[in-house]
C-alpha cells in the first residue's frame, strides 16, 4: 500500500500541534515519501529546541485517503 499524500500545510499543522514550534523558527521543511516506510517530515530549525517526547503517545493526525490505494 502506497502512503497518503500530505500537503506542506499539512506539515505545518503537524510541527505547530506535536512540537509546538512556530514557523518561523524553522529554515525549511522537507518531505520524504517512502512507499515501505510511509511519509515523514525533516524540519531544520534555527535553533535547538526542547521536547518533551512523552507527548508523542497520544499524537494522532487526521487525513483523507484517496478513495483508492495501490
Amino acid at each position: 500500500m502506497k502512503c497518503p499524500t500530505l500537503k506542506t500545510e499539512d506539515s505545518v499543522s503537524i510541527l505547530r500541534q506535536v512540537f509546538e514550534i512556530e514557523l518561523s523558527n524553522v529554515f525549511g521543511i522537507a518531505t520524504i515519501q517512502s512507499p515501505d516506510r510511509g511519509i515523514g517530515f525533516n524540519y531544520k530549525l534555527k535553533t535547538a529546541q526542547k521536547i518533551d517526547l512523552a507527548r508523542f503517545i497520544a499524537f494522532s493526525f487526521p487525513f483523507d485517503f484517496p478513495s483508492r490505494l495501490s
